[in-house]
């Protein structure tokens, strides 16, 4: 009975002591235990766009922002500034997937901050501001085009890519260009009812885009990652091109239809159609609300665009 007695105890005991573990609450954290958040930087700015952390990126690029414009608004070291915190307003604004308001959004502020950028940098003449000139024309570019304004992107575009003839044919910059302006011409013949004229120019695009990123994979290692990725999408894009080459001669068939029955009837021109007889494509335009007031600008000539219905 001592025996069986004295096991219970300590079975009890251990039961108990189990009990207090679990009830005791954790250790107050100490200042040595809790580490701060980095200071905000260029680099830990760059890092939270990357990893897709919009709202905590355009808040660094605010920061940063507020802090070189203090007594320059026009400063030289802005500009880039301005183009990071504009271009995380837009990829916040094209990743939310939802419409925006014109009077009050993201998209309007991105415009803004890109026109400064755009100012600075053509005031600028080296290298350096060339290329970050022709980043923030692909960007205005992606935002005329978000809006429905295909022409507007097509001429900011071609600017982009005006500035980055100079590099090497295999630079993926050069392609991204050709890209933009592939698509922006699909867009606008689509919305415009155009001929084969619009389609020529995006096949044109097509094909450039497809060679310059041909030149950037012969250039890799067999190994290369990045090879591979190039291989994928240059099969996509020749079956693109395929398809392109397949379309227009179907759009110059009836183009060549559309002038005979014009000649015969009187009817067919397309300046006599109604605009709401004319297809349009579907654009998604975005507007995640600020959390905060974004810095105060400087004064441009330029208008935020306005969305086409």
């Amino acid at each position: 009975r001592k025996v069986v007695y004295s096991f219970q105890k300590e079975e009890s005991n251990a039961m108990a002591s189990e009990a207090t573990l679990e009830e005791a609450p954790p250790p107050a954290a100490t200042s040595s235990t809790l580490e701060p958040p980095p200071p905000m930087s260029f680099e830990v700015a760059s890092s939270l766009t990357k990893a897709g952390l919009f709202e905590k990126a355009i808040e660094g690029w605010q920061e940063l922002l507020e802090a070189a414009v203090k007594e320059d608004e026009m400063a030289t070291e802005a500009g880039i500034l301005y183009l990071k915190y504009g271009d995380a307003l837009l990829r916040k604004a094209e990743e939310s997937g939802e419409l925006f308001d014109q009077e009050d959004d993201d998209v309007v502020v991105a415009f803004e901050v890109l026109e400064v950028a755009r100012l600075i940098f053509e005031r600028e003449k080296n290298e350096s501001s060339s290329s970050s000139l022709a980043d923030v024309m692909a960007r205005l570019g992606d935002l005329q085009k978000l809006n429905g304004n295909f022409g507007e992107a097509i001429k900011d575009y071609e600017r982009c890519l005006a500035l980055r003839m100079d590099l090497d044919v295999s630079d993926r910059r050069v392609a991204d260009a050709h890209w933009c302006l592939a698509v922006a011409h699909e867009y606008a013949r689509a919305a415009a009812d155009s001929t084969s004229e619009s389609k020529g120019e995006a096949l044109a695009h097509y094909k450039a885009c497809a060679a310059s990123l041909a030149k950037r994979a012969e250039s890799l290692a067999e190994d290369d990652p990045e090879r591979k990725d190039l291989e994928s999408i240059l099969t996509e894009l020749e079956e693109t091109i395929d398809a392109s080459q397949d379309n227009a001669k179907g759009l110059q068939a009836l183009q060549v239809t559309k002038q005979e029955s014009t000649t015969v009837t009187g009817f067919g021109n397309k300046q006599q159609k109604k605009e709401n007889d004319q297809p349009s494509p579907v654009v998604t335009t975005l507007q995640p609300k600020r959390k905060a007031p974004p810095p105060a600008l400087p004064p441009t000539d330029e208008e935020p665009p306005k969305k086409k219905k």
